[in-house]
């Protein structure tokens, strides 16, 4: 199956984003304030991966128009 990931858990956007980048209590900080969108079932927090693509392109636009 090569299907396109949909959905982050927040520990897989914890390593996605690499060490040190934010930290689990700020990035569920940033989901309770709606800052960062999510979908609960239970007690799992998915966070779009539609968001985290755009939330990253963003910041690499910002990063090369700050140059």
């Amino acid at each position: 199956m090569n299907e396109k990931r949909r959905f982050f858990t927040v520990s897989q956007l914890m390593n996605y984003l690499g060490e040190g980048v934010i930290s689990h209590q700020q990035l569920y900080r940033n989901i309770r304030a709606g800052v960062i969108p999510s979908k609960h079932i239970g007690k799992k927090i998915l966070i779009p991966a539609a968001w985290v693509e755009e939330f990253c392109s963003d910041q690499t636009e910002d990063v090369k128009h700050g140059e």
